[in-house]
C-alpha cells in the first residue's frame, strides 16, 4: 500500500479509496448515482460503510446532505437527509423524519392531494433505508410557530 517512505498515511488512504472506487465501478448500473465522496459521517451505529457520499444524482434532480437541498420524501414520510452511504454495492440514505405532517391548506382541495404538507418536529433519531425508497426531492419554506411548508420540486417527480 505504501510505495514511498514520505507521507505514508496519505498513501494508505489514497489506496483504500482507489479500492472502494474499483468496487463501486463493478456494481450494476442503476438510475441513481452517488457522488462527492467524504468521510465525515454521520453513520448508523454498528454499521461499517464502504463509502460515504454528499450527493445523490437521480434522473431529474440532485439530493444533497447540505441544508436547503436535503429535504426528501422517503416512502410516505417527509425527511431530512444527513448522509448517503454504501455497503458493498448497496446504496443507503441516512435520514431524520418529521413527526408532524398535515395538510397545509384544505380549500379548494386538500394540499396532500398535491403532495404539499405542513411539517414540524424532527424525530431526533436517525434511520436508514435503501436509496430506491427515496421518492422525490422537496423544498422547505419557513412558516409560523416552527412549522415549514414542504413542497415537492416538480421537475423531480
Amino acid at each position: 500500500m505504501v510505495r514511498k517512505p514520505s507521507s505514508p498515511l496519505q498513501q494508505v488512504i489514497r489506496r483504500l479509496s482507489e479500492e472502494t472506487e474499483e468496487i463501486r465501478d463493478k456494481c450494476p448500473p442503476g438510475q441513481v448515482m452517488l457522488k462527492r465522496l467524504h468521510s465525515s459521517g454521520p453513520l448508523p451505529i454498528n454499521i461499517v460503510a464502504s463509502s460515504q457520499y454528499k450527493e445523490l444524482h437521480m434522473q431529474k434532480c440532485i439530493a444533497k446532505t447540505s441544508v436547503g437541498n436535503n429535504c426528501v420524501q422517503i416512502g410516505s414520510e417527509i425527511a431530512i437527509v444527513h448522509n448517503f452511504f454504501t455497503i458493498g454495492c448497496t446504496d443507503y440514505v441516512l435520514f431524520e423524519r418529521f413527526l408532524s405532517k398535515e395538510n397545509f391548506f384544505d380549500y379548494p382541495v386538500e394540499s396532500s392531494k398535491l403532495n404539499i404538507f405542513k411539517v414540524s418536529r424532527l424525530s431526533g433519531t436517525m434511520q436508514h433505508t435503501l436509496v430506491r425508497h427515496l421518492v422525490t426531492k422537496y423544498f422547505l419554506l419557513p412558516w409560523k410557530n416552527n412549522y415549514h411548508m414542504a413542497v415537492p420540486i416538480l421537475h423531480c417527480l
